[in-house]
């Protein structure tokens, strides 16, 4: 069997498991051929070597920290264990101090909740209560726009509302 090299680029990924799924055409069908290929798709992407600092399980919590503060951990993946010692991938590993081992380590892709902020262009304001979302906004586009993308995102919200009116008089009541 021929050794290749692991793809690096989307565009080498994507002709990589093109050409896995697609060599045994005679063989499998339509739906298998796109099934396998989606699979090893997702499987590269997801196991894509990066650039770690290597350190034993008792120096992870500190070693952790000191790249959070120099904004030098990358949170795209992973901190990973090999039983031995734990991988943690770093952004700029230039700056990374003389005293850290580096290493290249397939570390997973880290999946973040889709938040309402992602679908829309900017954060929305809303406040929580248990599973309702309650809105105070008049435009009713805007509205509808909010509760689309907070039933859209990942939040465990059950009900989107949108106050009636505003609080007026003594009594503190809604129109």
């Amino acid at each position: 069997m021929k050794k290749c090299d692991a793809p690096n680029t989307e565009q080498e990924t994507s002709a990589f498991c093109e050409a896995v799924a697609y060599r045994y055409t005679s063989i499998i069908d339509s739906t298998m051929k796109s099934t396998i290929f989606y699979s090893l798709q997702l499987n590269i992407y997801l196991q894509m070597s990066v650039l770690c600092v290597r350190v034993v399980p008792t120096a992870g919590e500190s070693t952790r920290q000191w790249l959070a503060e120099a904004d030098l951990l990358d949170r795209e993946y992973q901190i990973t264990d090999d039983g031995e010692y734990l991988y943690i991938p770093v952004t700029n590993p230039a700056q990374v101090d003389d005293s850290y081992t580096l290493v290249e380590y397939a570390a997973p892709r880290r999946e973040t909740p889709t938040r309402p902020k992602d679908v829309l262009s900017y954060e929305p304001t809303y406040e929580r209560l248990g599973d309702i979302a309650i809105l105070d906004t008049e435009d009713t586009s805007r509205a509808e726009e909010i509760a689309d993308a907070i039933m859209t995102s990942d939040l465990q919200m059950s009900t989107v509302v949108n106050r009636a009116s505003k609080i007026k008089g003594a009594q503190r009541v809604r129109d």
